[in-house]
């Protein structure tokens, strides 16, 4: 199911550890949101990786699309919603 993760991170050199997590695994989408195909399992196993680094005040967010919501999504940019073939699988 596509996985939206966004986050608020204060300190400069956490949030480039989270993005870079993130950018191996999902597509940026803006500058703290990425999105990508991932099971349950493995989204919460992300997430719970990427939880300790964050500090007191920091915010992340996890956000599954069921497939039948993606045909309600509507993009305002250039990038399309990402395709399953785009992203890697673990």
């Amino acid at each position: 199911m596509l996985m939206v993760f966004a986050y608020d991170i204060a300190e400069n050199r956490q949030r480039a550890r989270v993005a870079k997590v993130l950018e191996d695994r999902l597509t940026r989408v803006q500058d703290s949101v990425f999105e990508g195909w991932l099971n349950a399992e493995e989204a919460q196993e992300l997430g719970d990786q990427l939880a300790l680094q964050l500090d007191e005040g920091d915010s992340m967010r996890i956000y599954a699309v069921a497939g039948n919501a993606l045909a309600r999504c509507i993009v305002y940019d250039e990038l399309p919603l990402s395709e399953p073939s785009d992203c890697w699988f673990v």
